[in-house]
């Protein structure tokens, strides 16, 4: 081969390769720029997120405080009535474990604390979580009618009123293990709803 010809293509090759390194280097750093950066909840943490328009919230697995505040809120948000979101209160939930405990003492039978706070109370046989106890208090939902703010003929629907309540700002529940097995379990609401002659949203 022609040794002006060996140098051409030689060159070339040279030029190609700082190009193709250079290009790689780039395309490495444009990764790294563009990689997602993934942050850590803290255990116990309840933060609300936006996606796609709709509200959301982190469960954290061990997180009974997001266990009970997010189907409240799921259910307070379905209604589309502008009904603002519940909060976890530490106050409340004292007073609900307090008042759980009480009751499993006392052989778990359902009676409410009589306190200043509004309250819905759960008793299963089994150890049920808390997604349980709000679902049943949820359920009440087909009882109840919102035009005569009454519930239907021989049901319950005060703890799906209590649930969906729209002054209601902050909400603590607890739990405790009956004697024979089962859970006792207590919600505190504040402001308390279920006032007579008001509907709740």
């Amino acid at each position: 081969m022609d040794r002006r010809l060996l140098s051409l293509v030689l060159s070339s090759w040279l030029v190609f390769a700082t190009l193709l390194s250079s290009h790689c280097h780039a395309t490495r750093d444009l990764v790294n720029e563009v990689e997602p950066r993934l942050e850590l909840v803290s255990e116990g943490q309840l933060e609300r997120h936006e996606m796609s328009g709709e509200a959301y919230y982190v469960h954290n697995l061990g997180d009974e405080a997001s266990d009970y505040v997010n189907p409240h809120n799921s259910a307070r948000r379905v209604l589309n009535a502008n009904i603002p979101d519940l909060t976890w209160s530490s106050t409340l939930a004292n007073y609900a474990k307090n008042w759980a405990q009480t009751r499993a003492n006392a052989g778990c039978n359902l009676i409410h604390s009589g306190g200043s706070y509004g309250e819905n109370i759960y008793w299963s046989s089994w150890q049920s979580v808390p997604g349980d106890a709000v679902k049943s208090w949820v359920d009440e939902k087909q009882y109840y009618n919102y035009n005569s703010n009454s519930c239907a003929s021989g049901q319950v629907c005060g703890h799906y009123t209590q649930v969906v309540w729209r002054n209601t700002q902050r909400v603590g529940c607890g739990s405790a293990t009956c004697a024979a097995g089962g859970k006792f379990v207590v919600c505190s609401y504040d402001p308390p709803g279920n006032y007579i002659g008001q509907k709740p949203y």
